[in-house]
């Protein structure tokens, strides 16, 4: 019956509740293991691939099959808050290294079939941070074995995000796994450096512009770095010496508000891709330039960059000009320390 319900809502949380209740922890793998097979069925199903319930179901059974360490057991101080949840303690048995490639290669059939899956990339830095942080009594793996994991895991993360650039959730995992990750500094940059790659190719998409600006805070990459990053993909600096360009920059803030004219041909929605990458640059940089206090947040930049530009009834207020001199002074101030001569 519960499956059933299951199949009809996997959000189920009576019949979820009822399946964990007539399934003892003890002495009972067998249950435990097709537990966890109708749960990988149940998440194949595209409707069903983004229910909270059943990733977290799914993670009962792991906690049920491997017995989760205490929750202070191996939670160290220099971890963020969100580590030391409970959630994400090791396991006083560590799953098996076979087990985690496995649910790994399962967890992105799911990200694949139902774009932005919050549920199953967070489900995705459960796994990796139980593989990263097991006990070192465990027989699973080898510390060699876990960095072959991990190398074969950025291999599959490029991989899908050449095919999904603008899955948010996807940055933020890698995100996740470039500051949670022991790995040489070069080899961090690589990744970064590949990921950047990639995403630099959709300047019109915001995942790119999310992934500098947690590189930024993070400080995983140091600022000459981000900057040299920066200008690494042909694409992107085209659009930062394009705004540096006193000819174009001033017909962008002239033009911006109507490049489509509300016209859909192929020109206008290039031009309107061209608009979008220009303003998604400018913000990513003033947000940079205001972190490293290159810039100072003034309310006119603000409201520049925010609005891209006001509307009409702004433009003709004396009081908050839209575009002025000393803005446009502070603009290019702040473009020439992006730009790599």
């Amino acid at each position: 019956m519960t499956r059933i319900l299951l199949i009809q809502n996997p959000d189920h949380q009576t019949a979820l509740s009822l399946r964990r209740k007539l399934i003892p922890h003890n002495d009972h793998q067998e249950l435990l293991k097709k537990e966890l097979e109708l749960t990988s069925l149940l998440l194949s199903i595209s409707s069903h691939a983004k229910s909270s319930s059943l990733w977290s179901h799914r993670r009962w059974v792991f906690h049920a099959l491997f017995h989760q360490a205490p929750a202070t057991r191996l939670c160290h101080d220099d971890e963020s808050p969100i580590l030391q949840d409970a959630i994400y303690q090791p396991h006083t048995h560590a799953i098996p290294l076979t087990q985690i490639e496995k649910e790994l290669a399962f967890n992105l059939t799911a990200c694949d079939a139902y774009p932005r899956n919050y549920y199953a990339w967070f489900h995705r830095k459960w796994i990796m941070h139980q593989l990263i942080h097991s006990t070192p009594s465990s027989v699973s793996s080898s510390d060699h074995e876990k960095e072959e994991a991990c190398d074969s895991e950025r291999t599959r993360l490029l991989h899908f995000l050449s095919l999904h650039p603008r899955d948010h959730s996807a940055t933020n995992y890698i995100s996740f796994l470039i500051t949670t990750t022991t790995i040489p500094h070069a080899t961090r940059v690589k990744f970064i450096q590949d990921v950047y790659t990639i995403l630099a190719q959709y300047p019109q998409y915001e995942t790119v512009w999310s992934f500098l600006k947690f590189i930024t805070i993070s400080r995983t990459i140091t600022i000459r770095e981000m900057v040299v990053l920066f200008n690494s993909h042909p694409d992107l600096s085209q659009l930062l010496h394009s705004l540096n360009n006193d000819d174009n920059f001033s017909m962008f803030v002239t033009h911006a508000s109507s490049a489509s004219g509300g016209h859909n041909t192929l020109a206008a929605q290039e031009l309107q891709v061209r608009e979008r990458s220009l303003i998604l640059c400018l913000r990513t940089l003033y947000f940079i330039g205001s972190h490293f206090q290159w810039a100072e947040w003034t309310d006119d930049v603000a409201l520049f960059l925010l609005l891209r530009l006001p509307p009409p009834a702004i433009l003709s207020s004396p009081d908050q000009p839209p575009f002025s001199h000393s803005l446009h002074t502070k603009l290019k101030s702040l473009l020439e320390r992006f730009i790599v001569r």
